[in-house]
């Protein structure tokens, strides 16, 4: 129980440093309750040594949280201003909505008192469905700069901020510059999942084929307006969002497949690389991340022959989320993906009880 007694010191720390601000006194705070009540619990000397380390990460979280605040970006100069000339690259791949296309940009130049400078910062970009940029793309834009707006129910404006997004724009003029600008190894997991999904394409008709794909990859483009609104009507539509119930299924089957083969602890080593080769492929999004390392550590679990309790799994994940990014508690799916169901999947304790 001492690593989730670590991780639930950490959480404690990133839990202070996100309700004041990352204020000291509140880590002074939270110091003296976990003091108290873990020596209230285990009233013995040689627990302090352990309640010594967890108050020493309660100060560590709360200097990780505050170094990883965002900052406004240069580029949040331009807003609401005039036309600006700038050169960015597509960092993401393009997220399709009723009628426009949304792109995540990270701004590399702007253009200003007769030459390019060197600039930075990200900017959300809507465009018409056509021409399609690709992730890497390097483009030449000439749009006016926004802030995002902030509504009474939603700050979409700090959403966007805490994802490094300060400025977005409608309908600029772009230009196609150069082609793959991005990083080599997501370009090619991105071809990888074309690939899977042009051959799903070829073997099953519509809309089965786009089906197929959302589910497998979290694909929503493609599937057919009346189908994306029947699932709407019926509450099916997270059938087509990547979250832990792939995860539990790509581990499961794994296991299930390999337990009679080669055992149940090797077959879930080999379930834990399908988890993180499965991460990679559709795209590496946060719930993605958060339920390949909630999935992951449970299947470590199986691996190393530990007690895989759900309570524990889900704060030892938690804690390692926060760690490499504190700004994650602030994400409303990363508080509702802790919920114990998601990894109470019964294919997957099916799986892990050696049974299947």
């Amino acid at each position: 129980m001492t690593p989730a007694f670590l991780a639930i010191a950490w959480l404690l720390g990133i839990a202070a440093a996100s309700f004041t601000g990352a204020d000291m006194s509140a880590s002074l705070a939270a110091v003296g309750l976990l003091g108290v009540i873990s020596f209230a619990v285990r009233p013995r000397w040689t627990t302090l040594a352990l309640i010594a380390a967890g108050c020493a990460l309660i100060f560590v979280a709360t200097w990780r949280y505050e170094s990883t605040i965002p900052e406004t970006s240069p580029i949040a100069r331009f807003n609401d201003g005039a036309s600006v000339h700038l050169r960015a690259i597509v960092s993401a791949e393009p997220d399709d909505r009723s009628s426009s296309r949304l792109y995540r940009l990270e701004v590399q130049e702007s253009y200003s008192e007769g030459g390019w400078r060197p600039d930075s910062g990200g900017l959300l970009m809507h465009t018409s469905f056509f021409p399609k940029y690709e992730y890497g793309d390097l483009l030449d834009i000439r749009a006016k700069l926004e802030t995002p707006p902030s509504f009474d129910d939603f700050d979409y404006r700090d959403y966007l901020f805490r994802r490094g997004i300060d400025s977005i724009s409608s309908y600029p003029k772009v230009r196609v510059l150069d082609h793959q600008r991005g990083n080599r190894l997501r370009s090619t997991l991105i071809d990888v999942r074309t690939t899977l999904s042009n051959t799903l394409s070829d073997v099953l008709p519509d809309p089965e084929a786009t089906l197929a794909t959302g589910i497998l990859f979290g694909a929503r483009s493609n599937i057919p307006r009346d189908l994306n609104e029947d699932m709407q009507a019926t509450g099916t539509s997270h059938l087509v969002a990547v979250s832990g119930q792939n995860v539990v299924l790509v581990a499961a089957f794994v296991i299930a497949a390999l337990a009679w083969v080669i055992g149940r602890r090797r077959a879930a080593w080999v379930a834990l690389a399908a988890v993180v080769v499965y991460a990679l492929l559709v795209g590496g999004q946060p719930s993605v991340v958060r339920a390949a390392i909630m999935g992951g550590l449970y299947v470590l679990a199986i691996a190393l022959g530990r007690q895989n309790t759900a309570a524990v799994t889900i704060a030892l994940a938690a804690g390692v989320m926060t760690a490499l990014d504190p700004q994650v508690v602030h994400d409303v799916s990363f508080q509702l993906s802790n919920e114990t169901k998601q990894l109470r999947h019964p294919v997957f304790v099916y799986a892990s009880s050696g049974r299947a």
